[in-house]
């Protein structure tokens, strides 16, 4: 069966992009189940999640994500005012 523009070299890659967006998927649906109704905006970049929210929703969502992911896995870093940088190590 051929396939147009995957060959044995980049399969690999495509693979891990498959894996990297359900990642994404399932960490978003975690921030989005633990805010709630708080107003929130979330973007990727570069494999790190930004998330606009408040001080108390930064919290929860890291607690959430170290809870999932287990302690030590999570970087949370305040990037401006309401901006928040999530790492995952």
């Amino acid at each position: 069966m051929y396939l147009p523009l995957v060959s044995a070299y980049n399969l690999p890659m495509i693979r891990r992009e498959h894996m990297m967006k359900a990642f994404e998927n399932m960490v978003f649906s975690a921030v989005r189940d633990t805010l709630g109704d708080k107003p929130f905006s979330a973007e990727w970049f570069h494999g790190t999640l930004f998330v606009n929210v408040d001080e108390d929703g930064a919290r929860a969502v890291f607690h959430k994500l170290t809870y999932d992911a287990g302690l030590g896995h999570i970087i949370l870093t305040k990037v401006t005012h309401g901006e928040y940088a999530y790492d995952f190590v």
